[in-house]
């Protein structure tokens, strides 16, 4: 996946610096990946995959009162078509993500449709070109929401399979699904220093 890691870490720090909430203490985790976990049974979470490739359990932190992480679901790939000669050497690849948040509502002092709310309207809907340029091959980024599930026992069980419900009713969890669109030039993310 060209440039995903940071791509969802362009998402992160346009959420940080766009949500503006004084009270906020937040953990803004990279991509997720769920793990299993043999006890007596079968169970699973998100874990983080630290620079050393350890898994750290941090995906939610109750000493945060706002965390956020993100899952990928799926990919899919397609020669995209383009006018320049390139020899269909370009690629259109749309990934399917998941961004799952958990705030405490009373430390926050917002409701759980406002956090909702700050999420969709903070989310980046294209990462311009002055982003785009530091990274060779790439051309073109987008990201759209898709649907937003706002049941915090849905979203626990999708994501801590196994585990006793623990979501209080002064916090939330929802899970927003979105889709992050990348055109690129293959040939560029293996060989060329000038593209």
């Amino acid at each position: 996946m060209p440039y995903l890691k940071e791509i969802v870490a362009e998402i992160n720090r346009q959420l940080q610096v766009n949500i503006v909430n004084d009270k906020i203490i937040p953990l803004y985790n990279g991509i997720c990946t769920v793990v299993p976990v043999l006890d007596e049974e079968i169970s699973r979470f998100p874990t983080f995959m630290n620079d050393d490739g350890n898994a750290e359990f941090n995906a939610i932190d109750d000493r945060k009162n706002f965390c956020v992480y993100h899952k990928v679901t799926s990919k899919t790939i397609n020669t995209y078509e383009s006018n320049f000669g390139d020899g269909n050497d370009t690629k259109r690849m749309v990934v399917d993500m998941s961004l799952v948040c958990f705030a405490k509502k009373s430390q926050l002092r917002i409701s759980s449709d406002e956090i909702e709310d700050l999420i969709l309207a903070t989310l980046p809907t294209e990462l311009n070109y002055i982003w785009i340029s530091q990274y060779n091959g790439l051309s073109f980024v987008s990201i759209a929401a898709t649907n937003l599930i706002s049941d915090a026992y849905e979203v626990w069980n999708s994501e801590f399979d196994n585990y006793k419900f623990m979501i209080r009713n002064d916090q939330a969890l929802f899970k927003l699904n979105y889709q992050i669109e990348i055109i690129y030039r293959q040939s560029c993310l293996q060989t060329c220093q000038t593209c």
